[in-house]
């Protein structure tokens, strides 16, 4: 890029660990649809929007394209984990 996007570099980074976390954490999203929990997922997700929303509002101007790549790393967290936990509260409870 020639030094005309400093920022890319680390907001890449981040958003390669919010796709890790993703990518490791996807699993877990079938077994909830096997199950049929979809009020809990379109729970997270709404919820997930609003906290990427207003982390996005909040950081953006102060440090521009890498409070926005925080604020995806975030959100993503908040669908991500929170299914994780369930996923597995869900299995165990099944066994």
């Amino acid at each position: 890029d020639q030094g005309r996007y400093p920022d890319s570099v680390a907001a890449f980074r981040v958003l390669a660990v919010s796709a890790a976390i993703s990518f490791a954490f996807s699993p877990h999203v079938n077994l909830l649809m096997k199950l049929e929990r979809f009020r809990f997922l379109v729970a997270l997700v709404a919820a997930a929007f609003g906290v990427n929303l207003a982390m996005l509002l909040w950081l953006v101007p102060r440090y521009g394209t890498i409070g926005a790549s925080f604020a995806v790393l975030v959100a993503a967290a908040c669908v991500t984990v929170p299914i994780y936990f369930e996923s597995r509260r869900l299995r165990f409870k099944r066994t």
